[in-house]
């Protein structure tokens, strides 16, 4: 039976992410579908793990990984060719709006075991930029086409921590995307953000200021004169 893999995250952060992954779950096993969990608590983990994890437990020539709050309403293995790499836009509810960005993957084995493992950079799932690489790896090789059509989205507000430039995680994704690009030749992501007393940046050594600055000011004197415990 093909296999859909995704985090199972638990305890969820919030009722909205409970309620999304039961009804994946529902929406994979009415397709026929195995539901393929990759445990996950609070912390984040990357996402060449979660690949590596679903190529091992599908029992065909392909794998397909997708976010934990989309549900699916084509099958998408019926794409699946053992050569191409497809890439899903999710439809947006109530809206029907598509998505620029993708959130779930068919990947052929082939192409995984023989490039894309080997060179996948260190990116974190849920801190952005993770389509940013695969999307452009698969292209570079001629091997990806974007498909719509299979996955729905119920519409929330949009998490500000994980899409803010100020987010370590989202800093870190950033920068190892960039060494990913300017190695293969792909286009980088060169925006940048502005941070109190330390100003524009996207160095790791902003982190570090900004670690050690947060460091001096809670041990500042008070108001009173006195020093801080």
């Amino acid at each position: 039976m093909n296999a859909i893999t995704y985090q199972w995250i638990e305890p969820c952060p919030n009722e909205r992410l409970r309620r999304a992954q039961e009804l994946l779950k529902e929406s994979v096993a009415a397709l026929g579908l195995e539901n393929c969990l990759y445990p996950a608590g609070p912390a984040h983990v990357k996402f060449r793990d979660v690949l590596q994890f679903a190529r091992e437990r599908s029992p065909g020539r392909s794998f397909v990984w997708c976010n934990s709050d989309v549900r699916l309403t084509t099958d998408p293995y019926e794409l699946d060719d053992g050569e191409m790499v497809r890439g899903f836009h999710r439809r947006e509810v109530p809206s029907g709006e598509l998505c620029t960005g993708v959130d779930m993957y068919l990947i052929p084995k082939t192409v995984w075991d023989a490039v894309l493992l080997k060179d996948a950079p260190d990116l974190w799932l849920g801190a952005s930029h993770i389509d940013w690489w695969l999307t452009r790896a698969a292209s570079l090789l001629g091997k990806y086409s974007s498909h719509a059509g299979y996955i729905d989205h119920e519409t929330h507000p949009e998490s500000a921590a994980s899409k803010s430039r100020k987010n370590p995680l989202m800093r870190h994704n950033v920068r190892e995307y960039n060494r990913w690009a300017r190695r293969c030749g792909a286009a980088t992501d060169d925006s940048r953000i502005f941070l109190p007393f330390v100003g524009e940046s996207s160095s790791p050594i902003t982190d570090i200021l900004r670690k050690a600055f947060g460091r001096k000011k809670a041990s500042a004197p008070t108001e009173s004169g006195g020093r801080q415990a």
